[in-house]
């Protein structure tokens, strides 16, 4: 693998991080919004967990732009957030002291929002249905993907390729990622 990097709003967050052991390797950096501080294309990935619900509803176009941005073309943008529609979900988030502003979207404005900024989708799946674990229940679980019912979804997208950059087709990179998806 190479570089990894991680950006928080929080420089509290960013410093527990980097004290980390096993986090020696990540060069970390706080980030107060607006341009990414990386140059274009400069990322195979980058993953958004449990973030976009603290940007400002209104600057969520700009945040994609932004990550669309620094992705190489053939890259993935991939979302992981908090269902709406789940309503533990939003019982524990109108609870969190974090997410006193936070602001739910559903997986399907987030799939706009990739559309806005020139990402195809790739894969989009509901998660945590079942919060306890067993094997029957992981199968179940992988067989309601579709429907938005579980405690968060995930939607990976792809900044086109520019000729034959990218290697991995969409079939095998959708399948790599449910594979991801649905590991323990």
């Amino acid at each position: 693998m190479g570089e990894l990097h991680g950006l928080d709003i929080s420089a509290a967050s960013i410093e527990v991080a980097g004290q980390r052991p096993e986090n020696s390797s990540v060069r970390y950096a706080t980030y107060p919004g607006g341009q990414l501080p990386y140059e274009n294309d400069t990322f195979d990935a980058v993953f958004a967990i449990t973030v976009l619900h603290h940007v400002p509803r209104g600057d969520w176009t700009q945040f994609f732009q932004e990550m669309t941005r620094v992705i190489k073309p053939g890259g993935f943008v991939i979302l992981y957030e908090h269902n709406p529609f789940n309503p533990l979900t939003r019982w524990i988030v109108s609870r969190c002291e974090f997410d006193r502003d936070a602001v739910l979207l559903s997986a399907r404005t987030a799939e706009r929002l990739y559309r806005t900024a020139g990402l195809c989708i790739e894969h989009v799946a509901h998660l945590l249905l079942f919060p306890w674990q067993g094997a029957w229940l992981r199968r179940v679980e992988r067989a309601l993907q579709k429907i938005p019912l579980g405690a968060q979804y995930a939607v990976i997208g792809r900044k086109p390729a520019v000729g034959n950059e990218s290697r991995t087709t969409s079939a095998q990179a959708s399948a790599e990622f449910s594979e991801l998806l649905n590991a323990n």
